[in-house]
């Protein structure tokens, strides 16, 4: 070997020696926490949009929040209101600048100044439309689950009102104790019912029901949907999150994560379960790519779920000086660019976590 070479071996030796060292390892940091006790009061959930966090809180909180320096969240605007957010669950950016709101009623914002939200439109029907836990989207309908029995659609089409297409009693016709969840996959909504929230550790449920008619692919009524397929199983005992990605369902449960298969809706299957670290949770599941982010208590995990029937920890934060309410305090999640926004209901704030190290961004991109 002559002289060259071995200054070139030597060179690409040094520069793999610097690479290994500047490296950085797969984590999370926790590199914020915007807290306020009347902006943020009971703060539990929030969804991301065009650099704004929306986050609605069980106390009666709705606030908005930009996000564009992750390391330095801004407050734009909040409003405490015990009775207009009365056990506020549920909030949906929609097209047009507008902000669907979920509370014991259903609130239509217009949010195209964020420092100035106006009130667009109010859905009351009780006990229907009560204690609104969650939503999901496809199109200009939104199907929300109230934990009080019912699922319901709604039609968003109206820049300035909302019309109730239906609901259904879940309760009573599927003996749902609490439905708590919706995710759409494909032409169906997924519901997780929790049974007690574990108390019950044989009545966990996943419930699929077809929402999309299969000739005209317009939207079907709930008392349409026909009878769901219902898939029971004790790693779903206490379920209150799901997200779906593809063929897969992900399932937040009492200290567990469960990969389901949905490539057959009527035949859906448990493929693989993890064990989540905190005993509070996971309560807020995110996907991203290959990558379940799960958080509850007072803590924050990244799951790798390329291979459904062993998902992997990849990295995790416990993180007590961000989480600090004790309990259930980690309790929403949602990714976006990087970074973790994660809802503390507890201790009223919003704590912003970067996701850090090649493995887990690349795994993480959609």
């Amino acid at each position: 070997m002559n002289f060259a070479a071995i200054a070139s071996l030597f060179s690409a030796v040094l520069l793999g020696l610097a690479s290994s060292l500047t490296a950085q390892p797969d984590g999370l940091t926790v590199v914020a926490v915007l807290q306020d006790e009347t902006a943020l009061a009971g703060a539990h959930v929030i969804r991301m949009h065009a650099g704004l966090a929306y986050v609605a809180g069980k106390s009666g909180s709705l606030a908005i929040i930009n996000v564009a320096q992750p390391s330095s969240p801004e407050l734009l605007w909040s409003d405490q209101n015990a009775e207009t957010y009365e056990d506020a669950q549920a909030v949906l950016p929609l097209d047009h600048g507008r902000l669907l709101v979920g509370a014991r009623e259903l609130l239509l914002f217009d949010v195209r100044e964020p420092s100035k939200p106006a009130l667009l439109a109010t859905l009351r029907e009780r006990p229907r439309i009560d204690q609104i836990n969650s939503f999901a989207r496809v199109g200009d309908t939104v199907y929300g689950a109230s934990s009080n029995g019912y699922i319901f659609s709604a039609d968003v089409s109206g820049t300035g009102k909302i019309r109730l297409i239906g609901t259904r009693a879940v309760r009573t016709r599927e003996n749902l104790a609490g439905p708590h969840d919706v995710a759409l996959a494909g032409d169906f909504l997924v519901v997780v019912d929790g049974g007690g929230f574990g108390r019950d550790t044989k009545r966990g449920r996943l419930v699929i029901y077809s929402v999309i008619d299969p000739v005209t692919r317009a939207p079907l009524a709930p008392e349409q949907w026909g009878s769901p397929t219902i898939a029971t199983d004790r790693r779903f005992a206490g379920a209150h999150r799901v997200v779906t990605a593809g063929s897969f369902a992900y399932v937040g449960s009492t200290n567990r994560v469960t990969v389901v298969d949905l490539s057959n809706p009527a035949k859906p299957g448990v493929r693989g379960s993890i064990a989540f670290p905190d005993d509070r949770g996971p309560s807020g599941l995110a996907v991203s790519g290959r990558i379940v982010f799960a958080a509850g208590g007072k803590t924050v995990q990244a799951l790798d779920v390329s291979n459904p029937g062993q998902p992997r920890e990849l990295a995790r934060v416990t993180a007590p000086a961000a989480f600090s309410g004790g309990g259930d305090d980690a309790h929403d999640i949602a990714y976006h660019d990087g970074h973790l926004f994660i809802t503390a209901q507890n201790s009223h704030a919003l704590v912003v976590v970067r996701v850090e190290g090649k493995q887990l961004q690349e795994e993480a991109r959609p």
